[in-house]
């Protein structure tokens, strides 16, 4: 369950962790995508002084409650520092299992999750971006980096992923009423 410590087998490094260290609690932060069941994946969390030794992983908690028995998918996590905040671009999708094994899928509701958080661990979706309909495994345009710029917050996406019109495309960020 959410906040509860994850058996072995969950990890999933085929994509982005989002590492950092958080000046808010004076430790580094390791989120990564947790392979919760076949066709499900969430988003866990782990604490390290050092790099080297890390905290029992956790799955994050979310509003809405995170979808397990629907095959809901946070893909990777995205997640960002924002001053005392946190702001996560999660790749999100659905997933229709329609061979025991998972061998054949249909994807479902391919977006960009943009979460917001006051402590790293408790996170509130408030909209989704990116919404293109591919029905291909991540082919759906995606949140590669987050930066200030000038004092405008920008976001790098990669579009056109496996195609010949692949290519980074900047977005410029509005807060307002996020948190």
């Amino acid at each position: 369950e959410n906040g509860q410590p994850l058996p072995e087998g969950t990890l999933g490094f085929d994509w982005m962790p989002s590492v950092f260290y958080d000046h808010n609690i004076e430790k580094y932060v390791i989120y990564l995508r947790a392979n919760i069941s076949l066709g499900c994946r969430a988003i866990f969390y782990s604490y390290s002084d050092d790099l080297l030794s890390w905290t029992t992983p956790r799955l994050i908690k979310c509003t809405p409650e995170f979808d397990k028995g629907n095959k809901q998918n946070f893909y990777y996590p995205g997640i960002y520092p924002l001053g005392k905040k946190y702001i996560a671009f999660a790749p999100h999708f659905y997933n229709k299992i329609l061979k025991p094994d998972g061998s054949d899928r249909l994807y479902l509701n391919e977006c960009t999750m943009v979460m917001v958080s006051d402590n790293g661990t408790e996170w509130k979706v408030v909209d989704s971006i990116l919404n293109v309909k591919m029905n291909k495994h991540m082919y759906q345009p995606h949140v590669v980096t987050f930066r200030e710029e000038g004092g405008v917050y920008a976001i790098y996406t990669h579009e056109g992923w496996q195609t010949q019109n692949s290519r980074m495309i900047r977005y410029e960020i509005d807060f307002e009423g996020l948190f």
